[in-house]
């Protein structure tokens, strides 16, 4: 689905893209170049009365977006811990798990019954140990990281913007602190 000039979903043209039989509708909550933030609440909402079940990869979010699940009635969430200061080679996946929206997945892999069935092997303690550790670091944090990091990105961008023919690629409003994307017309 394509989004706006400014990296947001164009909410009229995401109604008209959902349909009685649309089982899943998938978005990213924070896009990875340009950090726009997507109205997911709005989304999950529109998705939600038509019957489908709403994931978000929260990958660029987690740790650096004070939100919660159940506030924008999300069903499935992926997130990796290398984006929030964690392990490398560990996620997450959230499962809805409430009776009345649970979701139930199938294994990919079956055999040893590990994490309710879901899948097979061994799991990664350490890795599972740091990125709880790396979570709990960045609830503690990420307020005064939030305001340092935008302060920062906000010099830099506002330094780059005296350069003539120079614009922020994306949605100025709703993004990251933590991220920029700076537009140089006639560079390459």
């Amino acid at each position: 689905m394509p989004v706006k000039s400014d990296g947001l979903v164009d909410i009229e043209v995401f109604k008209a893209t959902l349909r009685p039989d649309t089982i899943l509708v998938s978005v990213m909550l924070v896009n990875n170049e340009l950090g726009v933030i997507q109205p997911i609440e709005e989304l999950a909402k529109l998705t939600h009365e038509v019957g489908s079940i709403f994931m978000t990869d929260g990958t660029q979010a987690v740790g650096k977006l004070d939100f919660k699940v159940d506030e924008f009635d999300i069903n499935l969430m992926a997130m990796s811990a290398h984006k929030f200061y964690g392990p490398k080679g560990v996620g997450a996946l959230f499962v809805r798990q409430r009776r009345q929206k649970r979701i139930k997945l199938e294994a990919l892999l079956h055999g040893g019954g590990h994490e309710g069935g879901r899948r097979s092997g061994t799991l990664n303690v350490a890795g599972i140990v740091g990125m709880g550790h790396a979570a709990a670091l960045c609830q503690q944090k990420m307020k005064a990281d939030t305001q340092r990091i935008g302060a920062l990105r906000d010099k830099l961008e506002n330094a780059l913007l005296e350069i003539p023919n120079t614009e922020v690629n994306g949605n100025a409003e709703n993004r990251l602190n933590n991220m920029t994307k700076i537009k140089f017309d006639g560079c390459d």
